[in-house]
């Protein structure tokens, strides 16, 4: 996830997901415990559960969630663009999955 993000944002900015927003699919906890791997290996392989990403701006962000929904999509709010301007890091995931 973060990997694939990094290359959509601008120098001086950072993309911070936040696994707490979503549960990671019960068919990626089976393959990372058989394949005895890490979350930072299996997170820079599989899209963890998310199948898209879409950045908005924050005004934006309800009404572009109404319109998945109304399209069939499951959206939510997974996390945020900040200033990072003395970072080299674009897309970061913080905190643990949701159980």
């Amino acid at each position: 996830i973060a990997e694939n993000t990094s290359r959509v944002i601008p120098d001086g900015l950072c993309a911070v997901y936040e696994r707490g927003t979503w549960e990671l699919p019960i068919e990626m906890k089976f393959m990372a415990n058989i394949g005895n791997l890490e979350s930072n290996d299996y997170e820079r392989a599989w899209n963890c559960g998310i199948g898209m990403t879409a950045i908005v701006d924050s005004d934006s962000a309800d009404l572009a969630i109404k319109s998945l929904y109304a399209r069939g999509m499951n959206a939510w709010i997974c996390g945020e663009v900040v200033n990072a301007p003395n970072s080299n890091l674009k897309s970061v995931l913080k905190g643990r999955f949701r159980s």
